[in-house]
């Protein structure tokens, strides 16, 4: 019996599709957790605009992590006050943190954050292949979403190993991993 149990989960792992669907919806599983422990209680636009600053402290020893990347914080800060409404939007996590993208190679991108409370810029030390999940009223941000993931399969899988990461980002604007799973 159990050597039958064996053959037949094996035979299951060699058929397309199956193998690579158990790391995706253990990401999903994962990411849709990390969102639902991290919710933030709705704040209106303009009392959290009221607090944020216009401009990045460069002279903050913490802002020097992400010196290297200071023409692209500043492009985003001031796009972000061209329209701060759509900006809250599309590109704040957890009520204050601007979420910066700027590529550092070929199908590389490095995830930075402007704290619009203080303007401190934090460089975190991740990367991402396929962008982040992430939401103005949530600390969660999910680097390589299940989403981008998704959109990538093909029949052969995966044309290289992508590691889904889930963090929290805490008052401080430092990031916690709380999960990673690898899909190949």
């Amino acid at each position: 019996m159990a050597w039958t149990r064996i053959a037949l989960l094996l035979l299951l792992a060699a058929l397309p599709g199956v193998a690579r669907s158990q790391p995706l919806a253990e990401i999903e599983r994962a990411s849709a957790t990390l969102h639902q422990q991290n919710a933030l209680p709705p704040r209106p636009a303009q009392e959290l605009l009221q607090k944020f600053r216009r401009a990045i402290d460069w002279q903050s020893p913490r802002s020097r992590g992400a010196a290297q990347f200071r023409t692209a914080l500043n492009e985003a800060l001031a796009q972000f006050w061209q329209n701060p409404a759509a900006g809250l939007a599309q590109q704040v996590a957890a009520q204050r943190f601007l979420v910066v993208m700027p590529g550092c190679g070929t199908q590389c991108q490095v995830l930075l954050l402007v704290d619009l409370a203080t303007g401190i810029a934090i460089n975190p030390d991740i990367t991402t292949g396929l962008g982040a999940s992430f939401a103005l009223n949530n600390a969660a941000i999910i680097a390589d979403p299940a989403s981008e993931i998704r959109q990538l399969l093909g029949p052969g899988g995966l044309a290289t190993p992508v590691q889904s990461a889930g963090y929290v980002i805490s008052p401080q604007g430092t990031l916690q991993r709380r999960f990673a799973i690898e899909m190949r």
